[in-house]
Order: C-alpha cells, then sequence, then structure tokens
C-alpha cells in the first residue's frame, strides 16, 4: 500500500492501543468479565467511531460518555450469563455480534471460539451480505451513507469473516485485521486482488467516515452524517481535525476518490461473497436454503408461513419480515413470541419499524418488549414506540 495507507492503519493501531490501555486502567481491579469488541477490537477503529464494551455476567460497571469523548456514542452491552449469550448464538442475532470479543481483563471469552466456527460464520454471512445489499443500503440520492452502504465501512468486516472462513481466524494484533484478511486472501486467490490498492481504498473509506463524523459531532446529525458536497465542505474548513494533513481539500477529488475507493471494495466483496458461499454450501443450514430461497423469489408459500413463523433463527424471520411476507396478525404473533427473548431483542426492532404493525401490537411492545441488550438503545426503540402511538 501506499504512505497514505501505512499512516491510516498505523493511526488505528495507536488509537487501539491507547484505549486498551485506558480500559485496563479502568478495570484492572474489576471482577467482572470485560470484553472489547467492535471495530476496536480489530484495530480497524478511528475518532468517532463506537465503543462496545461487553460485560459477561451480573455486573454494574459503566462507562461515562464524557470520559470517552473521542468516540461517537458508548455500547455497554450487558450479557447476563452464559444462558443468554447461547441464546443469542442460537438465534444468530445481530447482537451476538457482541460476543466476537476480545478480553479487556483476565477472564476468558468462552463465545468467541463459537462465532468464529466455519459453520456459524459462513451461516451468518449468507444472510448479512444479501441484508446489506438489499435491506439495509442507507444511502439516499447522491449522499454517502459511510456506514450502512455497499463498499461503506460496513462491508470491511464481511471482508474479515471471509478471510476467517477460508483462512485462519486468528491473527496477532500487530496490525488492523482487514491487513491482516487481505494478505490471507491474496495468498489464497493470489492474482485476483491487488491488494495494496484494495487496502489503500478501505484506509480511505475509514478515514474519510472519521473525518466526517469528527467535524460534525457537536451537530444534529451526530454519528449519522452523511457524505456529500456539504459536509466535505465542513470537513475542510474545520480546523481541528487531526487528518487535515493528509486530506485532499478538493470537494471534487473527495467525492471521487470516496466513489471509485467503495465501488472497488464493495465490487470485491460482491466477488468473494459469490466464491466463499459457492464453495461452502454445504455447511449451509437448512433455513439459510429456506431464507436465500425467499430472498430470491421475494414470496414464501401461504402453508409455509405458520411452520416458519416458529422458528428461533433470526435470519429467517427477518427475512420474512423484510421482503414483507407477514401480516399484521403474523407480526403481532411475533411479538408475543420473542417480548424479552435476548435472540430476538432484533426482531422486536423490525417489527416496531414495520409499516403493517398493528397499534394493538406497539401498545403490547411498549409495555411487554426489550429491543436492545444496551440501555441506549432501548430507550431509543422505546421512545420510537410511543412516537408511533402518538400519531
Amino acid at each position: 500500500m501506499d504512505q497514505f495507507g501505512e499512516i491510516v492503519f498505523a493511526y488505528a493501531r495507536n488509537f487501539y492501543l491507547q484505549q486498551v490501555e485506558k480500559l485496563q486502567d479502568k478495570f484492572s481491579a474489576s471482577d467482572s468479565q470485560c470484553l472489547l469488541g467492535g471495530s476496536l477490537s480489530r484495530m480497524e477503529a478511528l475518532p468517532m467511531s463506537d465503543l462496545d464494551v461487553v460485560f459477561l455476567g451480573e455486573s454494574d460497571e459503566t462507562l461515562d460518555q464524557k470520559d470517552w469523548n473521542e468516540f461517537d456514542r458508548i455500547d455497554c452491552v450487558k450479557v447476563k450469563d452464559n444462558k443468554q449469550g447461547a441464546r443469542m448464538m442460537q438465534c444468530m442475532t445481530p447482537e451476538a455480534g457482541f460476543l466476537d470479543s476480545i478480553p479487556i481483563t483476565r477472564f476468558e471469552n468462552i463465545f468467541y471460539d463459537m462465532f468464529n466456527e466455519d459453520i456459524f460464520l459462513i451461516n451468518k454471512l449468507a444472510f448479512e451480505y444479501n441484508f446489506s445489499r438489499l435491506f439495509n443500503d442507507r444511502s439516499e440520492n447522491s449522499d454517502h451513507n459511510l456506514k450502512y452502504s455497499p463498499g461503506g465501512y460496513r462491508d470491511i468486516l464481511l471482508i474479515n469473516w471471509c478471510s476467517r472462513i477460508l483462512g485462519d481466524s486468528n491473527y496477532q494484533k500487530d496490525t488492523s485485521e482487514i491487513v491482516h484478511s487481505i494478505r490471507v486472501l491474496y495468498e489464497i486467490l493470489g492474482f485476483k486482488i491487488d491488494q495494496d490498492k484494495l487496502l489503500d481504498a478501505i484506509a480511505y473509506i475509514m478515514i474519510v467516515k472519521s473525518w466526517i463524523l469528527i467535524t460534525h459531532s457537536h451537530s444534529e446529525t451526530r454519528g449519522f452524517t452523511s457524505l456529500n458536497r456539504i459536509t466535505v465542505q465542513n470537513a475542510i474548513r474545520y480546523k481541528n481535525n487531526p487528518f487535515a494533513k493528509i486530506m485532499t481539500l478538493s470537494v471534487n477529488e473527495t467525492l471521487v476518490r470516496y466513489s471509485l475507493s467503495k465501488k472497488l471494495v464493495g465490487q470485491f466483496l460482491d466477488s468473494l461473497v459469490e466464491f466463499v458461499l459457492k464453495s461452502q454450501r454445504d455447511k449451509f443450514f437448512t433455513e439459510t436454503y429456506v431464507l436465500l430461497n425467499i430472498i430470491q423469489h421475494r414470496e414464501v408459500q401461504n402453508e409455509a408461513v405458520s411452520k416458519h413463523l416458529n422458528s428461533d433463527f433470526y435470519p429467517l424471520i427477518a427475512t420474512m419480515i423484510l421482503t414483507k411476507n407477514l401480516d399484521a396478525s403474523h407480526l403481532h404473533y411475533l411479538a408475543q413470541r420473542f417480548t424479552n427473548d435476548p435472540g430476538h431483542y432484533y426482531t422486536n426492532r423490525l417489527i416496531l419499524k414495520n409499516e403493517d404493525t398493528s397499534q394493538e401490537t406497539i401498545e403490547m411492545m411498549l409495555c411487554e418488549s426489550r429491543f436492545a441488550l444496551d440501555e441506549f438503545t432501548n430507550r431509543r426503540y422505546l421512545d420510537l414506540a410511543r412516537k408511533k402511538l402518538a400519531l
């Protein structure tokens, strides 16, 4: 990679080391099983990333946002016991991603190896990739969503999963996991990728996200700012940005380079996932075959709906909701099933946001349902329920 990429990944490494030392100092005397998750655990975080800290077992530990102002937000996730963690893994909820975490304190994470078993990652990848391409592109018109859009920041994680499946899930923490992943994939795929060009594109995606979010950290769009001409102009004018010396001062050059970087990363992931899933189809769960068939045809046979509604597999339930195969009665049934099920807090979010969910169901969910492991996100969805009832 060129000097730009080396600077970005070196910055990410130093940021990781600084924050881990700070976390270890805070929790060194704690009896809590404390884990670090998310992009910081993979040495891929830059300022204004999220900080994901996971506590296994009963714990009253917390972090105060004012002490961690380098981050957009803090997710203090509490998994109360191994039974709850096992349920998250069994259902393959997105929140199981919090269990893909490294220890901060002396305790081991018993779920890390389970998460990184090929059979788990392959089936998770099959859903999450399709979700990212068909249901979760949050860009609008010419605005780029910096995390959730094809080729965006989220794709870095999916590339890592592919590398773990094809190569090795363990790597020495001397650089960002994505650097390790691209090197592994280059050894496996050879001439099919230009690793230096790809890493430079990934570095640019990482730094632009941080650059824009830092600039707008005191605005109403904090954490959700899109990339467009206005936000780039604001970033160029911003005086306290740590990346000012290595970022171009041209709006057009920034937008063009970002678009080309996203295109390169997105197309690479598209080809990579196609290769991985074709070569690993023998490890698909039955439910994964079903959800991929639903995605392809966008419908479920009427006689199969009731059968699938009783599945515990989050990706299948989510697929039926997102492809609009369920009516208000189906959604109410699911809301009753998953009221306080840690394997389906995310399902409750999808039900609440669905335009076909009845007022009766929303009223029930407001009183009885939980929507997230962390309190901040849970409160946000409770507020959404109140707003929907007030309309």
